[in-house]
């Protein structure tokens, strides 16, 4: 039996709860009954936590990464692979859906918007590594209107625009010159 870190999701569009295992699936189970629905199981392991996100077409997916390095977009009511994509990394920060589109941040200290359509990686920027003792990865994104928020674990908060990736401010949080706040 494996290790899973991850939270169980409710999707109420189904009325499922998804569940991650140490065994690398991925379940589905009726909320009323817990009967299993489908099962899903992955190449390599499987590491939370799960996000639920909308389809254009309004098909519900659920996100989640593996230690493969791939994000993997799998529909809610069938079980069915949606789109696998590489990301290189792991993702351990829930996944933030803006629009058509998604902010995934990875224990790399590396931030990407990717296409919620086709899984294809819109942009990507990368945090310089941290000076000091730190846990990598595990703060989520936050989007405002055309912006995306992103804390990282070398000590700062950086905006970037949405669209384009291209950094708007940063700012380093730090406790004096010589020590930082791991802000992630």
């Amino acid at each position: 039996v494996g290790v899973s870190f991850n939270t169980p999701v409710i999707t109420k569009k189904h009325n499922l709860v998804l569940v991650g295992t140490g065994e690398n699936r991925l379940q589905a189970f009726d909320i009323a009954t817990g009967r299993q629905v489908w099962s899903y199981q992955y190449l390599a392991g499987f590491i939370g936590p799960l996000s639920l996100a909308l389809l254009a077409d309004g098909r519900q997916v659920v996100l989640s990464s593996s230690k493969d390095g791939k994000l993997h977009a799998i529909l809610v009511k069938s079980g069915r692979v949606y789109w696998s994509s590489s990301i290189q990394d792991v993702s351990s920060a829930p996944i933030v859906q803006s629009g058509t589109e998604i902010a995934v941040t990875t224990v790399a200290n590396k931030l990407m918007v990717i296409k919620l359509g086709d899984g294809a990686v819109k942009w990507s920027k990368s945090a310089g590594k941290p000076q000091g003792l730190t846990i990598n990865g595990h703060a989520s994104a936050a989007v405002h209107n055309d912006q995306v928020f992103v804390s990282w674990s070398n000590g700062y908060v950086e905006c970037y625009n949405y669209q384009n990736g291209d950094k708007i401010w940063a700012r380093l949080i730090s406790l004096s010159e010589d020590e930082f706040i791991d802000a992630d």
